[in-house]
């Protein structure tokens, strides 16, 4: 599992994250986050799709 703060970081990094509408990424995102005692998390395959 995959803490916002990397999720973050791999999105921001991408070579297209200028061109990501961030409203859409962030409603997706939402939709697949699971809990943690330490906040939010996703699965490494989430992400991947989202981006």
């Amino acid at each position: 599992l995959v803490p916002c703060s990397t999720a973050w970081k791999r999105m921001s990094s991408h070579p297209r994250f200028e061109a990501f509408n961030l409203d859409d990424l962030c409603d997706q995102l939402k939709r697949k986050a699971k809990c943690s005692e330490n906040g939010p998390v996703f699965e490494e395959e989430e992400i991947d799709i989202v981006i």
